[in-house]
């Protein structure tokens, strides 16, 4: 009996200080921790403060089971003060920078205004030589505005003769009309009298053109007839270019063409395709 005993307690001995092991050690753990969590509700209460996070409820961090519904909020403010900081960070370099430039501009303005301020010093320099010669020359103004008045007085009397002339020029083209439509008469009457040698007088703008040349029958074709103006026994001048070929008398009038016969003592160069008719008083 006393040897199954003893192995027991034995156990039991290993046992109780195994235990006594472990109450030491979660007794330092549990300091530990208790340490940890002091530091952690001071730590939760300081930032709180700092970002001025009115909700946290420093006796509830003492309750383990409430923490985290204390330290939740408190981790959604202090992000958002993050990101605001960092916001305003960015704010703050980009007004930094800003102001670099402000600077710059402001130098830069500064020169500008020096170089300005010399300017107006030349300038004031040279409205006083201005004024200078204005006064100089005030003498010479008053000649000029005499001389002035007195070409005034010229160009009213010039405007009054062109005024006459504008009448007298009114007057003769009015007289030319009469005389140009007394002259127009008298051409188309002499269009329509028959010259002694038997030819009639055709339109002095009167021109066309050779369609057809017969040189055996010795007759043309005109691309010109009465339509025109032209009548029969009419003579026709035929040029090529700048050059006389000869000279043609109307035998035949259609409305839109007409055939002529070449005359042989007018030819100076036989007379072909495309050759040029035109009055012989154009």
């Amino acid at each position: 009996m006393s040897k199954a005993i003893k192995p027991l307690i034995v156990i039991l001995f290993l046992l109780t200080g195994f235990a006594l092991y472990l109450g030491i050690d979660l007794f330092e753990q549990r300091e530990k921790i208790k340490t940890r969590v002091v530091t952690l509700e001071k730590s939760a209460v300081q930032v709180a403060n700092n970002i001025r996070y009115e909700g946290l409820n420093a006796n509830s961090l003492k309750d383990h089971t409430m923490t985290a519904n204390q330290l939740k909020p408190l981790e959604v403010a202090a992000n958002l003060q993050y990101e605001e900081l960092v916001d305003t960070k960015d704010v703050l370099k980009t007004t930094e920078e800003e102001l670099d430039q402000t600077k710059e501009t402001l130098a830069s303005t500064e020169r500008e205004l020096d170089e300005k301020k010399t300017e107006i010093v030349q300038l004031n320099n040279d409205i006083e030589a201005r004024d200078n010669q204005i006064a100089t020359l005030e003498d010479d103004v008053q000649t000029l505005e005499d001389e002035k008045t007195e070409l005034a007085s010229k160009i009213d009397d010039l405007n009054e003769e062109v005024l006459t002339k504008e009448n007298q020029l009114a007057d003769a083209e009015a007289q030319y009309a009469t005389l140009k439509e007394d002259y127009d008469e008298a051409v188309k009457d002499l269009y329509e009298t028959q010259r002694a040698d038997g030819s009639v007088m055709t339109p002095s703008d009167l021109a066309g053109q050779i369609l057809s040349v017969n040189a055996e029958w010795n007759f043309v074709v005109l691309d010109i007839g009465s339509e025109q103006g032209l009548k029969a026994n009419a003579e026709m001048l035929v040029h090529r270019s700048k050059d006389l070929v000869g000279k043609v008398r109307i035998s035949d009038v259609r409305d839109e063409m007409a055939v002529a016969e070449i005359l042989n003592d007018w030819e100076q160069l036989p007379i072909r395709i495309g050759d040029a008719v035109i009055s012989p008083q154009s």
